[in-house]
């Protein structure tokens, strides 16, 4: 998993470049990178020999790349501003960072229908003032969480969905 956070890094190196491969060998192994993008629009694509791949995508193109699992949809006006997608051995999901017009328990009441709906039991219900988080698992080893701040005109959410 360390070697996915070097998305980040990434990412900010690559408002820089066009389009970039390369690869990085560690002790876990070597792992494969590719950069594109230019300023503001970026997306980078890790993989490993063991078959494990992450994509992580930041502005314009970020909701184009957005793959919700079934019975999810993304709160309707909301705006993605990055999401990342990961595929591997230890399973597959999203995480989609996102505006919405809209405060934090609306967001909040959306996604638990959808999650519920998805057999998902909410064990996680916090609030610290206006923000708020919801979080459980469901069959499967299916693994859901939101969290939502107010931000601008609504709020701002951060949603995983994990299997």
């Amino acid at each position: 998993m360390k070697k996915y956070c070097a998305a980040v890094v990434i990412l900010a190196l690559a408002a820089c470049s066009e389009s970039e491969a390369t690869s990085v060998i560690s002790a876990d192994g070597t792992t494969e990178y590719e950069v594109s993008g230019t300023g503001d629009d970026n997306r980078v694509r890790m993989s490993d020999a063991e078959g494990n791949e992450a994509v992580v995508t930041v502005g314009s193109d970020a909701s184009g790349e957005l793959d919700l699992p079934d019975g999810y949809a993304l709160y309707p006006g909301a705006e993605v501003e990055s999401s990342t997608t990961f595929n591997g051995s230890q399973g597959s999901g999203v995480m989609v960072t996102f505006a919405a017009d809209a405060p934090p328990q609306e967001l909040v009441e959306y996604y638990r229908k959808q999650a519920t709906s998805a057999g998902v039991e909410i064990d996680t219900d916090a609030r610290t003032g206006e923000e708020r988080m919801i979080a459980g698992e469901g069959p499967g080893g299916l693994s859901f969480s939101l969290q939502t701040s107010p931000g601008g005109s609504g709020s701002t959410g951060i949603l995983v969905i994990a299997q």
